[in-house]
């Protein structure tokens, strides 16, 4: 069974596609659009609400997001488009996340820290323990630069 696909909608909130079905955390769920554009209309409006909090009244959010949409459509309709699962910048911060909670884990937890993430971030074990070697060869090496500018700073002054 394929595990849960999670898009974030908002700091904190999260739209899970899994056996064709999409869910926002609060339990709404509604089918995944498959071609129709009141399909997609009907997602973008449950991300809008989502995103928003409630702050919106169900008919304003519902226009916002036709507008959205159909503005959308208008924009980019009848051509190729790639979207990116996730947005700039977040890759490093899930990555720097990961890094973080594994350094501050106790060395005799590992194991369960490993499984948390790999059920937090839907990722491989191998996966994981490829960001968290990343992480501490890109802190390495920054530590190492800056290192050698203390270094040459103390050449030049003397």
């Amino acid at each position: 069974m394929p595990a849960p696909e999670h898009r974030a909608t908002a700091p904190g909130r999260f739209l899970s596609v899994a056996k064709n079905r999409a869910t926002i955390t609060e339990g709404r769920a509604m089918p995944a659009p498959k071609d129709g554009i009141s399909d997609f209309c009907a997602m973008l409006r449950l991300c809008v609400e989502q995103a928003l909090g409630g702050r919106l009244e169900p008919d304003v959010a519902e226009n916002v997001a036709d507008g959205a949409a159909y503005a959308f459509i208008g924009a980019f309709g009848g051509t190729c488009l790639y979207i990116p699962k996730s947005a700039p910048g977040e890759l490093e911060r899930r990555n720097r996340e990961i890094y973080r909670a594994w350094i501050s884990a106790p060395e005799h937890d590992h194991p369960d820290t490993l499984r948390k993430l790999i059920a937090r971030h839907a990722l491989s074990e191998n996966q994981i323990y490829k960001i968290i070697r990343t992480e501490r060869q890109r802190r390495i090496r920054a530590k190492q630069a800056s290192e050698s500018e203390v270094q040459e700073w103390r050449h030049n002054a003397a």
